[in-house]
């Protein structure tokens, strides 16, 4: 029995007389059912009578071809001698099909015509592709296609921060090309990136490019099965940048947000550089014109705060209100009670150990929900820039911004306590200079400008500190941080709704402090702390000077 006999015999009666039914000829249906050949061919002429429509080869300048199987052949065994044919090999349709073994037949052919089809476009392409790569200013790449590696414009711009840098590792550690660190640990995503089937990884390197993806130069050790003898082998290898995924579409935001700047003091230190922070703020606010949008400034004293110092930051706040009056900006003081009081901020408190928490949700009670909210900390100097850029990256529903500050080196160290006309030629001079000062246990003071330059500081991503985020946002985070001491950024991990967005701020600075980690944290956020802290003194080359001198 044949295909076409099948459907012949099916779709006469269940389809077509309805067809019949609504073109009221009863006779187009008698013509389709009368003789063997008018049986084979039912369908296609339902079809036909159905539309008003007749077959054609040719449509919209594209041609079809259709291959007719005489009667005395069959698919499966005349095919071997059709694919000599090309009119065979561009034929959309084949008809008719005897049996199974037919249709599995055209398959196998068909899908071997096409991958033919693709090797020779892919082989076309690579000779394309090669011949003009030679004509481009750097040469022929590999792999074919592939962005070469980045250069400086110029020797000047030579730095790790523009250009990529070979790494070297082992199966046990990695030498970074970092400011702070020479070697770590090889674990993590960076092991399993590696990890292959092979007896021994010897000496390795390898390059992140951004344009092109990782290089790698590995020695592998490899051992014969037979003789056992060890044979070494380097291999260059690319792994592209190939499956790249776009994001879904961010939700429309505007910078007319109205927005309000938390800053907790927990301790009487950070008294001084909190009313620092609002004297460089009061700077910020000299707007041309009255803003339609809302800023307020908040001051959050936790427990221990002697009263005098609530006055003098009271007094810091109404200045700052009455100096940005134009702009709008409102400014107020929260003074956080302990448990002996009618609020407790204990159980707030137990989420954060900066008091970050406890001042949020003192703020949010106060002020609302409906609004951003700017976690500074008291050693931050930010600029108006940084604002703008806090309320276009916090979103509503969908995102917190948690900003890597430019936190600046220990001053003494790196030689920013003193002017630069006063500073001593002969390096040992300068060396037992800084010793002294560092003895006499003295808080630094920096006399020279902070500006974002390798000397002065580095970018901490370690730093959590500041934080923009909508207090609704805040408000559903908020039960994970009871019963456990977090930074605030472990709470917002690993939630599908909302996203964290890490940039590097150079707007936002942190001046020297000396940092502390609570022990009573949880392992990775204190040895996270542990590390910040002490990358956070100094460069690796003024330590070495301040440490090492020639005799």
């Amino acid at each position: 029995m044949s295909l076409s006999w099948v459907f012949s015999s099916f779709y006469p009666r269940s389809f077509c007389q309805p067809i019949i039914g609504f073109l009221r000829h009863r006779l187009a249906c008698n013509l389709l059912v009368s003789g063997s050949d008018a049986d084979q061919l039912a369908f296609e002429k339902c079809l036909q009578l159905a539309t008003n429509l007749s077959c054609v080869n040719e449509y919209q300048s594209q041609t079809y071809n259709v291959w007719h199987v005489d009667g005395a052949q069959t698919a499966h065994d005349a095919i071997d001698k059709w694919r000599e044919d090309e009119s065979f090999n561009k034929s959309i349709a084949v008809t008719k099909l005897l049996s199974d073994a037919d249709a599995l037949a055209l398959h196998d052919h068909f899908v071997s015509v096409e991958l033919a089809r693709i090797d020779a476009e892919i082989a076309a392409m690579e000779m394309e592709l090669a011949e003009l790569q030679t004509d481009a200013e750097e040469g022929p790449t590999w792999p074919a296609a592939v962005h070469a590696y980045s250069k400086p414009p110029n020797r000047y711009q030579v730095c790790i921060f523009q250009v990529p840098t070979w790494e070297f590792f082992t199966m046990k550690d990695i030498f970074r090309s970092e400011p702070n660190q020479n070697v770590r640990p090889l674990e993590g995503k960076d092991r399993d990136d590696v990890m292959e089937e092979f007896f021994k990884l010897s000496n390795c390197l390898r390059l992140f490019d951004p344009q092109r993806g990782m290089d790698y130069m590995i020695d592998l050790v490899y051992k014969d099965a037979a003789t056992q003898v060890t044979v070494e082998r380097r291999v260059h290898l690319c792994r592209m940048i190939a499956g790249t995924q776009l994001l879904n579409q961010v939700p429309y935001v505007k910078e007319d947000t109205d927005m309000t700047i938390v800053v907790p003091v927990s301790d009487e230190s950070e008294v001084l550089p909190a009313r620092r922070l609002l004297a460089r703020h009061a700077r910020l606010c000299t707007a041309p014109a009255e803003e339609t949008r809302k800023t307020r400034v908040v001051v959050a004293l936790l427990p221990g705060i002697e009263p005098r110092s609530a006055m003098n930051i009271g007094n810091d706040l109404e200045e700052l209100k009455r100096r940005c009056k134009r702009s709008g900006l409102e400014s107020d003081l929260l003074q956080l009670q302990d448990s002996s009081g009618e609020k407790s901020v204990r159980e707030s408190t137990s989420g954060d150990v900066a008091g970050g928490s406890a001042a949020l949700d003192e703020a949010i009670d106060r002020y609302g929900s409906g609004s951003i909210f700017l976690l500074l900390s008291p050693y931050a100097d930010v600029q108006k820039e940084f604002l703008d850029r806090a309320r276009i990256n916090t979103i509503k529903h969908y995102q917190v911004f948690f900003p890597i500050p430019f936190v600046e080196y220990h001053p003494t160290i790196s030689g920013m306590d003193i002017e630069e006309h006063e500073a001593p030629i002969d390096q040992k001079e300068a060396r037992d200079a800084a010793l002294a000062r560092l003895r006499d246990s003295s808080p630094p003071r920096r006399k020279r400008p902070l500006i974002v330059q390798k000397d002065h500081g580095r970018f901490d991503s370690l730093d959590f500190s500041c934080m923009a985020v909508y207090g609704s946002d805040y408000v559903v985070m908020r039960p994970k941080l009871f019963g456990k001491r977090l930074d605030l950024i472990t709470a917002f991990l690993n939630q599908g709704e909302i996203h964290i967005l890490r940039a590097v701020e150079p707007t936002l600075r942190l001046r020297y402090h000396q940092k502390t980690c609570d022990l009573d944290m949880v392992e990775e956020d204190h040895s996270r702390c542990m590390a910040s802290k002490r990358e956070n003194i100094a460069a690796k080359d003024q330590l070495a000077r301040l440490l090492f001198h020639e005799e």
